[in-house]
């Protein structure tokens, strides 16, 4: 049994992550507050993200408080490093750099601008 750091609730050691630099080779979390943390942290990364893009669609101008609603689309896809949407589990410092290449749009201009650039199809919805 052991207690958890952050819930301080006594546990079975099956309800702990692996640590070999620890003495009982456990971390000191259980995987339920781990599990929290992650949460918390991919949502405040998501909230800064689309503060810094605008807060709101560029394509519609749609603003909403529900965070789901918003993607990240890479202007230019031959630039892309890394998806934002593994990287909103990181730091902010690793964040930015890709956030600049991108324009935050809500989830149904990101599908249509998609479809444009299958179909070959600028803004004014004329064939290229």
């Amino acid at each position: 049994m052991k207690t958890c750091a952050t819930c301080e609730k006594v546990k079975s050691l099956t309800e702990f992550s692996a640590d070999r630099r620890r003495s009982d080779g456990k971390l000191s979390q259980c995987r339920r507050c781990q599990l929290d943390a992650k949460k918390l942290k991919r949502s405040l990364n998501k909230r800064k993200a689309v503060d810094y893009l605008g807060g709101k669609c560029k394509r519609c101008s749609l603003e909403s408080s529900c965070l789901d609603v918003f993607d990240f689309h890479h202007r230019n896809p031959d630039e892309k490093e890394n998806s934002l949407n593994l990287l909103v589990n990181t730091d902010w410092s690793k964040m930015k750099p890709e956030l600049d290449k991108c324009d935050l749009l809500c989830s149904n201009c990101h599908k249509i601008t998609h479809w444009e650039i299958r179909n070959k199809i600028n803004k004014k919805g004329c064939t290229i």
